[in-house]
C-alpha cells in the first residue's frame, strides 16, 4: 500500500483500502496471495446533488456476502447541505462497474475529519453506520450485504439523543458491534451489542473518567476473549487494556 492509503476493512484475510488523495479507485490485497485488484473508478461529481465539493464526502464498506459468495464494496456518496445521499456498490471479480442500491433512510453521522472511523462496520452479514434521525436523534442504519436494503437499529434510550455526547463512533469488538462516545466531557463509555439486532442485548461495557487516562478520546483496537479490551490513548502510542469482569485498568503499555 502507499502512502496516504487506508483500510477500510480486512475480511477473510482480504484487504480493501482507498486513497483519497492520489485516485478514484478502491484496492484490495490478498497478502497471503500477493494478488491485487482494483474496482472501477467509483468518486462522483458534487453537483449530481448540486453541491458544494469541500461539502460533500464519500463513506465506505466493505463485507462478504456469504450466500453469494462474493465480496463486496459500497459508497455513499454524501452531500450534507442538501442532506442527499446515493449509494453504490461494486461486486469484486463480478461486476465491471458500480451499480445503484436505494439511498440510506437518514443523512449518516460523519466526522469529516476522521474517515478511516466512520467506515461501515462489518458485523453479522451486515454494515453498520451512525445516522441522525430528524438532525437529533442517533441510530444505527445497517445494510444486509446480501439483499442490500437498509433497516434501522435502536440505540439504547439514554444515548439517542445528543444531549451531553459527543464524537459517537462505531466499532467491532469480539464479533460484537458496540458504540463508543464521550459523555459531558468527563468520561469514555463504550456500550456492546451482545446479541446483534436485539436491542434489549446493549450493555455498558466500559466507563472510564478522563481522569484516569488523560484528557484524550480512546481508540478501542482489540478484544480478547477475557473481555479485556486495548484502547490506544493519545497519538504518541501509548495504550492501556481494561479488565471489564475486574473493571480495572493496566495502563502506560509499551
Amino acid at each position: 500500500m502507499c502512502l496516504g492509503a487506508e483500510i477500510v476493512q480486512s475480511c477473510n484475510g482480504l484487504i480493501c483500502w482507498i486513497n483519497y488523495e492520489n485516485d478514484n479507485y478502491v484496492r484490495y490485497l490478498n497478502p497471503s496471495t500477493k494478488i491485487k485488484s482494483q474496482s472501477p473508478p467509483c468518486f462522483y461529481h458534487p453537483w449530481i446533488f448540486g453541491g458544494i465539493d469541500e461539502h460533500c464526502f464519500t463513506l465506505f464498506g466493505f463485507g462478504y456476502d456469504h450466500i453469494n459468495d462474493t465480496y463486496k464494496t459500497i459508497a455513499i456518496y454524501c452531500d450534507p447541505i442538501v442532506k442527499k445521499t446515493m449509494v453504490k456498490v461494486y461486486e469484486l471479480g463480478v461486476s465491471r462497474s458500480w451499480r445503484d442500491i436505494q439511498s440510506l433512510p437518514f443523512f449518516p453521522c460523519s466526522n469529516i475529519d476522521t474517515y478511516s472511523e466512520d467506515y461501515g462496520k462489518f458485523v453479522s452479514g451486515t454494515l453498520n453506520w451512525l445516522s441522525l434521525c430528524c438532525d437529533k436523534y442517533l441510530v444505527i442504519v445497517s445494510l444486509d450485504i446480501t439483499n442490500e436494503t437498509f433497516k434501522e437499529i435502536s440505540l439504547p434510550n439514554v444515548v439517542t439523543t445528543l444531549d451531553y455526547i459527543e464524537s459517537p463512533k462505531l466499532w467491532v469488538l469480539g464479533g460484537c458491534l458496540c458504540l463508543s462516545y464521550d459523555f459531558n466531557k468527563a468520561h469514555f463509555v463504550l456500550w456492546q451489542m451482545k446479541l446483534y439486532g436485539v436491542i434489549e442485548s446493549w450493555n455498558i461495557f466500559l466507563k472510564i473518567s478522563y481522569i484516569d487516562i488523560g484528557p484524550y478520546y480512546p481508540r478501542p483496537l482489540f478484544m480478547w476473549d477475557n473481555n479485556e479490551v486495548m484502547l490506544k490513548i493519545n497519538e504518541d502510542g501509548r495504550y492501556i487494556v481494561y479488565n471489564h469482569r475486574y473493571d480495572s485498568l493496566k495502563q502506560d503499555l509499551d
